[in-house]
């Protein structure tokens, strides 16, 4: 199982010669993911579940970053790419195991894109004493070479935000 549902996936049996049964899932984490409020976007954080009795435990696929922000602007979107052009939207592959282990997800390389845009709609407006938090829902994946984050406002202002060192984002 897979949740949320998404007419995009596909479900196959993995190699079920080893002790461990599994199920290949190929599921497609969204380009573009619109901002909720202190939440990931709508359908951008997959779950996944297998179960022979319909009892189900759901396992996070992918992991997240959260930015939290201040200023006085309103903030039209965010933009993360890897500095080493790491995969981390588009067509995935999913192992899911019987046994209830945690899933392993691989970018498909052929169908995949090395970023992630958070769409603030109209905007949302920060607060010069508060923080504003932005979640973006990230596949598990290293970046080795660092992360650069571009943040637009609704002016069409960009501020660009590298931190050259490696960073894992993890399943959680």
């Amino acid at each position: 199982m897979l949740y949320p549902y998404s007419d995009l996936a596909w479900c196959a049996k993995g190699d079920n010669s080893s002790p461990t049964k599994s199920y290949k899932v190929e599921v497609v984490l969204p380009e573009t993911q619109t901002y909720a409020e202190n939440s990931f976007a709508n359908g951008a954080f997959p779950m996944a579940a297998v179960s022979s009795d319909n009892e189900l435990v759901f396992r996070n696929v992918c992991g997240g970053l959260k930015l939290q922000i201040t200023g006085g602007c309103k903030i039209k979107s965010i933009k993360l790419e890897g500095l080493g052009e790491e995969l981390i939207s588009g067509e995935c592959n999913v192992v899911v195991y019987a046994d209830g282990s945690a899933p392993t997800a691989v970018m498909d390389s052929e169908n995949a894109a090395a970023s992630i845009t958070l769409d603030c709609g109209d905007g949302v407006q920060l607060d010069l004493d508060s923080p504003t938090a932005f979640i973006l829902s990230v596949p598990p994946v290293e970046f080795k070479s660092g992360m650069q984050i571009t943040i637009t406002d609704t002016d069409g202002e960009s501020m660009v935000l590298t931190n050259p060192s490696a960073n894992p984002i993890k399943r959680s």
